[in-house]
């Protein structure tokens, strides 16, 4: 049982923890699962706005933006075939996905239409029922293949926004 304490036959006491409680840095600003229940995905990069004028873009959002922007621009094919152009778009997304003074303005921007597309895509579904974290933990293959149900939710967190950065 999770968190609990047991004596092992060699002596000592040892604890107990869930796979999950050992996270990568992937997973560490990740959402706990039980404040994703009831959420789309596209809700996870609506940012906050707090009682100030400032909008704040979370940890998880800005983490998860660095690799889904990364892996969309790997994904771009260039109809030209210029690898130099292709190594200079990507230099510039990594310019500007680190700390200088363009960093928020491009995160927040990439938040808001991301969140816009996101949404579009979810009301075009015409499924009402359309719970993916549902279908995430339905999917054996997918915990199978992840390892564990965290790495499933982050797989299909990039599956689903990947895909809309890269057209």
């Amino acid at each position: 049982v999770h968190g609990s304490k047991f004596v092992s036959f060699c002596g000592g006491e040892w604890n107990t923890v869930h796979i999950d409680d050992i996270r990568s840095l992937d997973y560490t600003e990740m959402p706990p699962t039980s404040e994703l229940i009831g959420k789309q995905i596209y809700e996870l990069f609506t940012y906050k706005n707090k009682e100030s004028e400032v909008c704040e873009i979370s940890t998880f959002q800005r983490r998860k933006l660095n690799v889904c922007v990364q892996s969309a621009a790997s994904k771009l094919d260039d109809q030209r075939g210029s690898e130099d152009r292709i190594f200079n778009r990507i230099q510039d997304l990594v310019l500007l996905l680190t700390e200088n003074e363009y960093t928020f303005s491009f995160l927040r921007t990439l938040c808001t239409r991301l969140t816009n597309l996101l949404k579009e895509q979810y009301e075009y579904s015409n499924d009402p029922n359309n719970d993916w974290l549902l279908q995430t933990a339905n999917c054996g293959e997918d915990i199978q293949s992840s390892g564990t149900f965290r790495k499933a939710i982050n797989l299909r967190i990039n599956n689903t926004i990947t895909p809309l950065l890269a057209d």
